[in-house]
């Protein structure tokens, strides 16, 4: 019974070995030749290595030629496509020049409005003025109180819309640098 384990022990990791070497780190092993890479008709400036019948090529080089990025982050190689991001970018751009288009439109009709309101409190006034009737007198200044009220007022509004505008600001600010930083290392 001992013999046949270790004869089906020993098949077994005759055959399984080079499966398991595939899946086997790469640290100590020979290089046993360098090899040219041609890539679009251009000959790398960086050789491929082959490493146990297979071949390994620098790959920055390769995808710097592509035009992509690669980048070592947490333990791993990504690779990115420098346009796929320039075009998100300048889509984000897009869209916060928008945002800011529409809270410069928000503050000059709220500075529009602001400007009836008043005229429309004067007009209410002079009319309260020139009134004989009490009942009539108090239903002005209802409609006085009203225009003047809620909450917040539309002179308060404005100073809000403003700061959003200001925070919409940076942040293209912020974009537009972010797109000057990757279209240079393109």
């Amino acid at each position: 019974m001992r013999k046949i384990v270790a004869i089906i022990l020993i098949i077994t990791l005759t055959f399984a070995s080079p499966v398991l070497a595939d899946n086997a780190s790469l640290i100590g092993r020979k290089i046993s030749k360098e090899v040219k890479v041609i890539m679009l008709g251009q000959e790398l400036e960086k050789k491929a290595i082959l490493i146990d019948g297979v071949t390994y090529v620098p790959l920055r080089v390769v995808t710097e030629q592509l035009g992509l990025q690669a980048e070592f982050v947490n333990g791993k190689v990504v690779v990115r496509n420098k346009s796929d991001e320039l075009n998100l970018i300048e889509l984000k751009i897009k869209n916060k020049k928008e945002e800011i288009s529409e809270a410069n439109n928000k503050i000059k009709l709220t500075q529009e409005a602001l400007v009836s309101q008043k005229a429309l409190i004067e007009d209410l006034k002079i009319k309260q003025a020139a009134e004989t009737d009490e009942a009539k007198k108090r239903e002005i200044q209802w409609s006085i109180d009203f225009q003047q009220g809620g909450s917040p007022t539309l002179e308060e509004r404005i100073p809000i819309y403003q700061q959003q505008l200001t925070q919409l600001e940076s942040e293209l600010a912020e974009l537009e640098k972010q797109k000057v930083e990757l279209e240079a290392t393109q």
